[in-house]
């Protein structure tokens, strides 16, 4: 397994505790890496509201012949990945090598993609797509500095732990934590769809219906739901489904 970390504030990077560093390397004892990003978010017409993103990764190696280092980055730093997981197969398509350049790839497609830059509010669509045609336990952490979005969750059986905590502007997200009384209250992050932190439209979040938003702390969460679709008898997958809020039904394979 992989050890994932990510901090979110208004007012300075931040790093794990001595404590949960030690068991994130313990989970991932092949690669210790840190990443840091600034977003500058529109408040008011006239003001920003910089957001500080901290992530901190580490790797067991289990897929290919090389240790791919964590947080993973494109050369001009515009996404950033923490991945845990084991994606069998994109598609149809079997995933030869190291998974996470895989899905590294996979999710900045859907970021960066010719249809996002004429309609930029289906960002999120893309990005379910995406991970609709991953066979496979997963928790990730994808963050984009171009669109200012912050991605997360774990597949739908939960077969991967990411664990969140909330403190006024301070959001932390990371697969393990050390349960000393300390360590604050730390809440498991449902299998219950993908979700989202849009630090550009944070207002027009907050506006929609309340069963795809949840609030935490300072930061309104938009969530995709999962939704069974349907059991096929005989067969060891099940096709869920991720729906959008026009009612259309996106098909994924859990193996």
């Amino acid at each position: 397994m992989c050890g994932i970390f990510c901090s979110v504030s208004k007012r300075a990077h931040l790093r794990p505790n001595k404590a949960v560093l030690d068991l994130l390397q313990r989970r991932g004892p092949d690669s210790l890496g840190g990443a840091t990003s600034t977003y500058s978010a529109p408040v008011t017409p006239s003001g920003h509201d910089q957001i500080c993103l901290s992530f901190v990764s580490t790797v067991l190696l289990l897929r290919g012949s090389q240790t791919v280092t964590q947080p993973y980055r494109d050369p001009e730093h515009s996404c950033i990945l923490c991945w845990n997981g084991e994606a069998w197969s994109v598609g149809s398509n079997p995933t030869s090598g190291n998974d996470t350049a895989a899905m590294f790839d996979l999710l900045q497609s859907a970021v960066d993609s010719h249809e996002i830059r004429r309609h930029p509010t289906q960002e999120l669509d893309f990005v379910i797509e995406s991970l609709a045609t991953v066979a496979g336990p997963y928790a990730f952490v994808f963050y984009s500095s171009v669109t200012g979005k912050l991605y997360f969750g774990r597949d739908f059986l939960g077969r991967r732990s990411l664990l969140y905590k909330v403190n006024g502007d301070q959001l932390t997200i990371t697969s393990v934590s050390s349960g000393s009384s300390g360590d604050g209250d730390w809440t498991e992050i449902e299998a219950d769809g993908v979700y989202c932190l849009d630090f550009q439209h944070q207002a027009s979040l907050a506006e929609s219906s309340s069963e795809e938003t949840v609030q935490w702390g300072d930061y309104t969460v938009y969530r995709r739901p999962y939704r069974i679709a349907t059991v096929s008898d005989g067969s060891p997958n099940v096709s869920v489904g991720l729906v959008r809020p026009s009612g259309e039904r996106l098909e994924l394979m859990v193996r």
